[in-house]
């Protein structure tokens, strides 16, 4: 099991591209170990690499290297919406505002760092499935977490 752990966290460590140092959704590894965002996917940090930092959290291993990049990019929006995706090989950014579920990550993260967090988001009626779940993940990890 720790072998599995340390393997986890070293492969987080090196699937980071681009100018936000961020993991894609989807990566491949070559036989020589090498880690790359894979060519069937879009290149983007978006609706599943959003899960890295949920689960860094919820895992108790996120430290402030770890959640660095993502805290990056997300504090470089602070005057207008988190974009739901960026392109980790250009930068190019999604053209619609990160989901409910995103920001419920975003505030598991931060409330991670902060001595009084506030609440997480609640479900919305616009939020689908997937936010849904997002939400509902971040509140689990929350709970497991402030033990």
């Amino acid at each position: 099991m720790e072998r599995l752990r340390r393997d986890g966290l070293s492969l987080i460590a090196k699937a980071r591209f681009g100018r936000w140092q961020l993991t894609p959704d989807w990566i491949v590894i070559d036989k020589k170990g090498s880690v790359a965002p894979a060519p069937q996917a879009p290149p983007r940090f978006g609706f599943d690499a959003i899960r890295v930092p949920l689960y860094l959290v919820w895992g108790h291993e996120a430290t402030m290297q770890r959640l660095a990049a993502v805290l990056n990019f997300w504090s470089a929006f602070a005057e207008k919406p988190v974009p739901a995706w960026v392109d980790v090989t250009d930068g190019t950014i999604a053209p619609y505002p990160a989901p409910g579920g995103f920001h419920a990550v975003m505030e598991l993260v931060h409330a991670r760092l902060s001595a009084d967090p506030p609440p997480l988001p609640m479900i919305q009626d616009q939020d689908d499935y997937y936010s849904a779940s997002l939400i509902l993940l971040a509140d689990l990890a929350r709970k497991a977490t402030a033990r």
